[in-house]
Formats: structure tokens, sequence, C-alpha cells
């Protein structure tokens, strides 16, 4: 959390693995954070995804991308987000479609 008034923050959570350049948006009450890079050094890459609840601080397995992926643009509307690019390890012109059904 960050507050703006005292310019003073404090960490909320930390993720289940260190991850850099992962791409996450707001679904509902909840967070998606999905791929990301694994190791800088040797730009490993994850197709794991996330649910981060910001009310417990808790993590839950969202699955896994199709392939692995980092540094994606995220469009969101209604009940489905829009993974657009980013790289696998490359550079990629891909559009994913990640629809949320009721649970």
């Amino acid at each position: 959390t960050f507050d703006t008034a005292t310019g003073k923050g404090k960490v909320v959570a930390h993720l289940p693995s260190a991850i850099g350049h992962a791409s996450a948006f707001r679904f509902q009450d909840k967070f998606l954070i999905l791929g990301g890079r694994t190791d800088a050094s040797s730009g490993a890459m994850t197709d794991q995804m996330w649910w981060f609840d910001p009310t417990t601080g808790k993590f839950t397995d969202a699955g896994r991308l199709p392939y692995v992926l980092a540094d994606a643009a995220i469009v969101t509307g209604g009940n489905f987000a829009y993974v657009v690019g980013g790289e696998s390890p490359h550079p990629i012109t891909t559009i994913l479609r990640i629809t949320f059904t009721k649970e």
C-alpha cells in the first residue's frame, strides 16, 4: 500500500515465487497475475497464473497459459480480458482472450 498524504508505503503480500515482467489485472474482487520472467540472468519465463485476493493477501493457482509469456499488455471488459503481444521468448503477435464464468 502507498499513502500519498504521508509518502509512506508498506508491503502487503509476497508473490509465491520471484517474478518480473508479469502482467496483472483486476477481475471482480481479485487480481489475476500471469506469466513473467523467473530468472533475469537466463531470461527464463513462466506460463503460470495466480489469483491474488487482496482482502486475505493469499495467492491461489489459476492454471497455465498456453505458452510462456512476459511483458504482455492487458485489456479488460465485462467477463473477459485480452492478453496482447508480449514476449515468448521473442516478441509475439498473438492475442489471447480469457473469458470468466460465474463461480
